[in-house]
């Protein structure tokens, strides 16, 4: 499993290894005109603001909308966790993101799952819908989170994890036909499916 550009290092890692699946949250194999402007408006804000007015650009482009509303708490846990030096060196880097979308055409056999938040503002659907294309052989499927943003697998982690183990340890029923995994029926008294109490609105 990897996530966000990880998920390229994970490709050739995949090849190398001989993996049986790959499961790819908030993917993207390149960084174009789109992206490179979302990188460059958190770059300002980094220079400006520090970590906080990073997190400040970053929060709607990072979260959607049940983290935002109801989850305050892990938020602040992920804006303390932030440090300049880090976030500079990783916007540095997706700024010199090429197009890697040709790496992919090396997963011969070997099933792909790319799985997005439906809200990821920063890395659209457009990516993960990319990087399934690009699997050969039609060994891609797209999987989406909803109202989780680009942090999909931290907002929504029981469902991330349901469906990655799923697919990992059921790949190959993906490759004989239908992922039956998908339709299994959760189990009961199932717990909520965000880490913070989605309480209704007052």
């Amino acid at each position: 499993m990897a996530s966000f550009e990880a998920g390229l290092a994970a490709v050739r890692l995949a090849v190398e290894k001989r993996a049986h699946s790959l499961v790819w949250f908030s993917p993207y194999a390149r960084a174009d005109a789109a992206l490179r402007a979302r990188v460059r408006a958190l770059a300002w804000a980094l220079e400006a603001g520090g970590a906080e007015g990073f997190a400040r650009v970053a929060r709607p482009l990072f979260f959607g909308g049940l983290m935002l509303d109801r989850g305050e708490d892990l938020l602040a846990a992920w804006e303390a966790g932030l440090e300049p030096e880090g976030l500079a060196a990783w916007l540095a880097a997706l700024e010199a993101l090429g197009d890697e979308r040709k790496q992919l055409r090396t997963l011969k056999d070997l099933p792909v799952m790319t799985v997005v938040g439906a809200e990821d503002v920063f890395a659209p659907m457009r990516y993960a819908h990319e990087i399934t294309e690009w699997i050969p052989e039609l060994h891609g499927i797209l999987v989406t989170l909803d109202g989780a943003g680009h942090f999909s697998f931290w907002e929504n982690p029981r469902e991330a994890v349901s469906i990655a183990h799923g697919f990992i340890t059921r790949h190959r029923e993906f490759l004989d036909g239908p992922a039956e995994w998908q339709d299994e029926p959760e189990a009961e008294e199932a717990p909520p499916p965000l880490r913070f109490d989605p309480e209704a609105p007052k």
